[in-house]
């Protein structure tokens, strides 16, 4: 958890899982982080305007920046751990969205990569749509 490593840093925890959400929030208390733990599916709640977004293998890229655009603002940063297919998954996000892209070996896992994308934008379809 990144807010064991930042505490200073107040930070949003999104997790449909109820189970998992409930561990989150047991963690949080024990460790008096300063987090908000929400048990609900990202694309059910409001706009965060994060300043930052990170996900563990919640989707593929491509997929994953659809449901994490409406949380971002234009300056969000995106720190997003990917596994083998890395390569893969960046060429056919790359059909949907626009970004800036800087990787980093994985400490996992050695065929991945952590990405970090930068001015995020959804392409414009060719029918104007």
């Amino acid at each position: 958890m990144v807010s064991v490593a930042r505490p200073d840093v107040p930070m949003t925890l999104i997790e449909s899982d109820n189970r998992k959400a409930a561990f989150l929030r047991e963690v949080v208390r024990q460790l008096r982080l300063d987090c908000t733990v929400i048990a609900d599916r990202i694309e059910r709640i409001e706009p965060q305007n994060a300043a930052i977004i990170s996900a563990r293998a919640l989707a593929p890229l491509s997929e994953l920046l659809g449901l994490a655009a409406r949380h971002a603002t234009p300056e969000t940063v995106y720190l997003l751990p990917k596994g083998r297919d890395w390569e893969m998954e960046v060429v056919k996000a790359r059909g949907m969205w626009q970004f800036d892209m800087e990787t980093f070996p994985s400490q996992t896992d050695a065929q991945g990569r952590i990405l970090k994308l930068r001015s995020v934008r959804r392409v414009a379809s060719e029918s104007g749509s």
